[in-house]
């Protein structure tokens, strides 16, 4: 039977880390033995950690406590406290469907899999009202087979299911030795992500149940505007992805799906950046971009910017919060 080591970092988060928690606790037919719970406080200065005293006697928590570092640190440490076989990040704010637990080990303890995807639903907190509802579900043209990570990524591409989101799937621990999460920077799932699926080969298998239940409310990252920090991290991602992946890609499948894969962060990061009146960070994607796209009228296009203008702030936060990557051209065009 493998072991599921759950990440869970927490900051100030007091009003929803006992409903996480207790959503792994009250799965049914799981034998907690299999199960460690690991929570690992960023420098909390609300009740967070009071809150959590009500596990003090609980063996399969365990709490870890440190300064303020940011996410990428948190998660971090998180894993290198882990003792189980496979990893599992949840935000302290989020949580995992009923009954999901037993289809999980079901897979796991019956294949020899590496990665397992699943898809999410997402639900908006009481003090934060919108009609709109991101989707986070899988093509069915990549679920219910084992198949390489990297054919995993091609296909997740081309049917528009791929998202970035470390908590859209459970993986192998020793896959996190050389790719931990770049400290210091937002959007550092692009990379990490790429980084698993694209280091190597490994098996992958996914399933279009909605296992992770994504909480949507105000002041946190997914709702707070944009900054320059979210343009370096988008910076950070494209650079980084394009110098390590898109040479090396082999296939010309695989170069597609990089190619629109990076365009896509490219643009994102782009409508950012012009939001924010950063023309160093525009410069700077437009340079990949000129290398990604031969075509001089599509260069001339995106250097202009002046068709991205149009795009603002709704827009771009669809874009983010819906976790695929759509096609951003019938916004941006």
């Amino acid at each position: 039977m493998k072991i599921v080591s759950f990440v869970i970092p927490l900051y100030n988060t007091e009003k929803y880390i006992v409903d996480c928690i207790d959503s792994i606790l009250e799965q049914k037919a799981i034998d907690l033995t299999f199960i460690e719970i690991i929570v690992v406080d960023d420098g909390s200065t609300d009740n967070s950690l009071s809150v959590l005293e009500k596990y003090n006697e609980n063996e399969c928590i365990t709490i870890i406590k440190k300064s303020n570092s940011g996410i990428s640190l948190t998660r971090n440490l998180g894993v290198e406290r882990a003792k189980g076989d496979y990893i599992f990040f949840l935000d302290s704010d989020d949580k995992i469907a009923p009954g999901s637990l037993a289809k999980i080990f079901n897979i796991l303890n019956n294949g020899n899999i590496d990665i397992l995807f699943f898809a999410g639903s997402v639900f908006y907190d009481i003090d934060t009202t919108n009609s709109f509802m991101p989707i986070y579900e899988r093509a069915r043209q990549t679920c219910n087979s084992i198949m390489s990570s990297s054919d995993f990524f091609i296909k997740s591409i081309k049917y528009r299911s791929f998202f970035v989101q470390p908590c859209m799937y459970v993986f192998k621990k020793y896959l996190f030795e050389g790719n931990e999460f770049i400290p210091n920077i937002l959007h550092e799932d692009n990379l990490f992500t790429i980084g698993l699926l694209l280091n190597k080969d490994v098996n992958v298998f996914c399933i279009n149940d909605k296992i992770y239940q994504r909480r949507i409310r105000s002041n946190s990252i997914m709702t707070s505007a944009h900054s320059e920090k979210n343009a370096d991290g988008y910076l950070y991602s494209v650079k980084n992805i394009y110098y390590r992946y898109y040479d090396k890609a082999g296939s010309s499948s695989k170069f597609k799906a990089l190619r629109f894969f990076i365009l896509k962060l490219i643009k994102c990061g782009y409508v950012i950046s012009d939001e924010i009146n950063s023309n160093y960070h525009k410069t700077e994607l437009a340079k990949i971009y000129n290398q990604l796209n031969p075509n001089w009228i599509e260069r001339w296009r995106f250097n202009s910017g002046s068709v991205y203008r149009i795009a603002r702030f709704i827009k771009v936060r669809y874009y983010y919060l819906s976790g695929r990557f759509l096609s951003l051209t019938r916004f941006l065009k």
